[in-house]
């Protein structure tokens, strides 16, 4: 039953799983967990998706810097027509 209530609760805190922190950094304070392998890059935030699993920092800034260029994309388009 504790083991649970632990998983549930670093579920619900959205920490990465043992497996996403690579054993040569895992001490390292500034190192983040590889939750998809691809992670900081618009193919891993749609692996998150595609996965269920949580929206890393790393992937959440790929995909606002995606927004970003698609919107300016889409201004320069439309200042053409």
């Amino acid at each position: 039953m504790a083991a649970r209530a632990t998983r549930d609760r670093a579920a619900a805190a959205r920490w990465a799983p043992p497996a996403a922190w690579d054993d040569d950094s895992i001490d390292d304070p500034v190192a983040a967990p590889e939750w998809t392998g691809y992670c900081g890059t618009i193919r891993g935030a749609l692996a998150h998706e595609r996965d269920g699993l949580p929206l890393c920092p790393r992937c959440e800034d790929a995909l606002h810097r995606r927004r970003l260029r698609d919107e300016a994309h889409t201004r320069r388009t439309n200042t053409r027509a």
